[in-house]
């Protein structure tokens, strides 16, 4: 009898031991699929040797200009590290974009993995291109140099809706409609000029160290490009009209945008020639989307500030290469 039970229990033994390696290769086989966050997948080097899937999670979260930069180096971060790109909250990149690239959505697998946080918002940090495992980068990632070289892929992964793009120029098309017949049209050279303001006059904002450009960069920037082309156009969107018309110089042919959905504007500014910036990630983005001469206001950030202190000292991290400071 004794002998009997001893028998039983070892089947029963060798039952749960086969049941249990089943399962487990049944597991690995549903989730070793490129795209499965239930496991760490498979990738291979140049040696043949297979190495673990690993992910990066970001949290794409702000306004259009902070998430296109999150986009863009999160993009860039993921792909120098051989790395899937998992979003962990979006709040407006599928939204606004035609084609974005296939970003996972997080499941609850990134509240399990360690944070990689940036050490500044605004200056390069190289410690992001050297990423051993799977991870949460947290921060605001406000510097090119992290995409610089995947700056082509991501002109062609940044595209705005057709439906967002039609709207923007159909709104640019029947305010030049207003001023110029269509042989005048075609030859206006159109210049985009973002002021940023709003919020960024408040309090807290000024004592971080944020600043808006005063009326002064405004005529210098406009004479900047009047000294070096012709039949120009200048485009202004801002949330803040009355005092863009009071301070923009009379002498000029300009156009003031109506307030639109923050990317109905960001495309009317790129479809421009050149672009003024003043302050802030929006009129970097739209600036960096045209493409063409930009011109900016070199004191956006006021020294010895916690904002200031997020910057390197010659903002060399954070503006682009070629730019025009004034």
């Amino acid at each position: 009898m004794m002998r009997c039970n001893t028998w039983r229990v070892l089947g029963v033994m060798l039952f749960i031991a086969v049941t249990g390696l089943f399962v487990i290769q049944l597991i690995h086989v549903y989730t070793i699929k490129p795209y499965s966050l239930c496991h760490t997948g498979t990738n291979t080097n140049n040696t043949g040797k297979i190495l673990q899937r690993l992910f990066l999670c970001h949290r794409f979260h702000g306004g259009l200009g902070n998430l296109l930069y999150k986009f863009a180096s999160a993009y860039a971060i993921a792909r120098e590290n051989n790395m899937k790109l998992v979003s962990v909250k979006d709040e407006g990149i599928a939204a606004a974009l035609e084609y974005p690239p296939e970003i996972l959505q997080d499941n609850g697998y990134c509240a399990r993995l360690p944070v990689l946080k940036e050490d500044k918002c605004c200056s390069y940090d190289p410690k992001f291109l050297n990423i051993s495992r799977s991870v949460n980068v947290d921060g605001y990632l406000q510097s090119w140099i992290y995409f610089q070289k995947y700056s082509d892929d991501l002109r062609q992964l940044i595209v705005f809706k057709e439906a967002l793009v039609e709207q923007a120029k159909k709104l640019l098309d029947k305010e030049l409609d207003r001023r110029y017949d269509q042989t005048s049209k075609s030859f206006r050279t159109l210049v985009g000029m973002h002021i940023r303001r709003g919020n960024k006059l408040e309090a807290y904002y000024v004592k971080y160290g944020y600043k808006v450009a005063p009326a002064h960069y405004i005529v210098r920037a406009m004479k900047y490009f009047n000294d070096r082309f012709q039949n120009l156009t200048f485009v202004v969107v801002t949330e803040d009209q009355k005092w863009a018309m009071e301070n923009i110089p009379e002498n000029n042919d300009v156009i003031f945008m109506k307030k639109n959905h923050a990317v109905v504007d960001m495309i009317i500014l790129t479809l421009m020639d050149h672009t003024i910036m003043t302050v802030g990630t929006f009129g970097w983005w739209a600036a960096w989307l045209t493409n063409g001469t930009t011109v900016y206001y070199k004191d956006f950030v006021e020294p010895n500030t916690k904002f200031g202190k997020q910057h390197g000292l010659d903002h060399s991290d954070h503006i682009l290469p070629g730019w025009i400071p004034l």
